[in-house]
């Protein structure tokens, strides 16, 4: 029983009750005035301290990858970093590790403190998942004829180089094979990255 009265009133969901909740976004110093049935009061301070993050700076020294490239986490300053998820780094600890995500991923890197954690996220973007496609793909021609290939799915082509091939440019390849043969092309996407193609005749 008793009346109990806060304050300051910053950080408090109420000023008055027997239990409240706090949140001060700094150290702060409370005074509790209690009045019981009898018009006596007390009073006592009571402190909360708020402790600060670490500080932490992570980047990726190359934000944004082609599939199948490697990149570097880096944190300057504290060793002591801890990352997640696992999946496509090489290290799960330390200021300086590899990733070599397949897909867009957002790791997490946290400093362990004694009551409080601080984290930030670094997201990186993985470009070129796509392929070329050739068409026709799969055709059946007679021995001694000849056909066209065309490529699309990328800015540049490259033919390699086989027997069967007359012809080859940009995306375009006149084919005469004397045999079944799988003819392949690679070339780089709007992003930079190195896709590839194939297409048996």
């Amino acid at each position: 029983q008793g009346i109990f009265e806060w304050s300051p009133a910053y950080g408090l969901n109420l000023t008055t009750g027997r239990e409240i909740v706090v949140f001060p976004e700094e150290t702060q110093t409370y005074r509790v005035q209690g009045t019981d049935e009898n018009g006596c009061t007390s009073v006592q301070e009571v402190s909360v301290i708020v402790k600060g993050l670490a500080a932490i700076n992570a980047q990726a020294l190359d934000p944004t990858i082609c599939m199948g490239d490697t990149t570097e986490l880096i944190v300057d300053g504290d060793e002591h970093v801890v990352w997640s998820p696992a999946k496509g780094l090489s290290a799960t600890s330390g200021n300086r590790i590899l990733a070599f995500p397949t897909e867009t991923t957002t790791y997490t890197a946290t400093i362990p403190g004694m009551t409080c954690d601080a984290t930030q996220q670094v997201t990186i973007e993985v470009k070129g998942a796509g392929s070329i496609d050739i068409t026709p793909d799969n055709k059946e021609i007679c021995r001694g004829d000849q056909l066209e290939l065309t490529a699309s799915g990328a800015l540049t082509y490259q033919w390699k180089s086989i027997p069967g091939i007359l012809r080859k440019k940009g995306a375009n390849a006149l084919v005469k094979p004397n045999k079944t043969t799988c003819f392949s092309v690679r070339g780089k996407d709007v992003y930079g990255c190195v896709v590839e193609g194939s297409s048996t005749v």
